[in-house]
């Protein structure tokens, strides 16, 4: 498992953030209240997706099938992830890339502490 990164905010969280800045400067340069709540709203908005941001940290994901495949060929796969850490998780769309086979996207449900979820795939040998 990879060292925890830096916090990267999507494009709608970049975009909060600049209105939350601009309505804070139109708030002190104009003298207007109004305009603070709004920024103060932005903020808070922030503020809550970041504190309900889902914890990923003890995920194990595992691929069990072939290792090699001709180009075109349909593999069948097996993904399971694992829930290793000390609390539960929320629901989240699992997004697996590997290389030379084509993207796989599944729903995942919330994992109990050491809880594990499995789902059988089929995909495409790309090279």
């Amino acid at each position: 498992m990879s060292a925890p990164t830096a916090v990267r905010l999507s494009v709608a969280g970049r975009c909060t953030t600049y209105v939350a800045i601009g309505f804070a400067l139109a708030a002190t340069g104009l003298g207007n209240g109004w305009l603070a709540v709004v920024a103060a709203a932005a903020v808070a908005l922030l503020l809550t997706g970041w504190m309900l941001r889902p914890r990923l940290r003890g995920l194990v994901v595992t691929v069990s099938g072939p290792r090699r495949a001709v180009a075109g060929a349909q593999l069948e796969q097996v993904v399971r992830v694992r829930n290793t850490g000390a609390r539960a998780t929320t629901p989240a769309r699992l997004v697996h890339r590997g290389c030379g086979v084509a993207d796989v996207v599944a729903a995942l449900p919330a994992l109990a502490r050491a809880q594990q979820a499995a789902v059988a795939v089929r995909r495409r040998a790309l090279h």
